[in-house]
């Protein structure tokens, strides 16, 4: 089970001592764990299993997958926690701050430009672009990718632009000439 332990660790980029801090036991105990010194007991076991969403017969006898599949409703409030020990001021918090704003007809907008984004991500990789849901772009990916967008040339197409205020949020038509 040691080398289970070090794995979960490493796949969720941990460190020992913040692994620790998560399920409330020293560092020391964790490298014991990691090590073979001493096993963990069956409270540290569902700890780990129900903070990090790890499979209970993988981490005891290595059968199955690594991780549990995840609903979407425990995705989001995964999400909403995260946000909540977050800076306010983080892009996450300030992107879902702005879609909890968006009206039916800029959430389809967004659905475009999001659309657009992932279509050129596929052209430039030279992937298939059939399954938006496949994709593996990350939040930070999908804005970099968004910035450089804004930042090219300008082509003569029509776009849609998103202006967002404290007041309120509105959707502009834009022609680039």
């Amino acid at each position: 089970m040691h080398e289970r332990i070090k794995k979960i660790r490493q796949a969720l980029n941990l460190t020992q001592q913040e692994l620790a801090n998560k399920i409330g036991v020293s560092r020391s105990n964790i490298g014991k764990y990691e090590t073979g010194f001493s096993e963990p007991s069956a409270a540290v076991i569902a700890l780990i299993c129900r903070e990090f969403n790890v499979n209970e017969k993988w981490l005891c006898e290595g059968v199955g997958d690594m991780f549990l599949p995840v609903k979407r409703n425990n995705e989001i409030a995964k999400l909403v926690n995260q946000l909540l020990n977050e800076e306010t001021d983080s892009f996450k918090n300030r992107f879902i701050s702005i879609l909890a704003n968006l009206s039916v007809k800029e959430w389809e907008i967004l659905e475009h430009i999001t659309k657009q984004l992932y279509e050129g991500q596929c052209q430039k990789d030279n992937t298939s672009c059939n399954d938006l849901s496949s994709t593996s772009l990350s939040v930070e990916a999908m804005e970099e990718e968004y910035i450089k967008s804004r930042s090219r040339p300008a082509k003569k197409t029509e776009q849609f632009v998103l202006n967002t205020t404290d007041d309120a949020t509105k959707t502009d038509k834009v022609v680039n000439q």
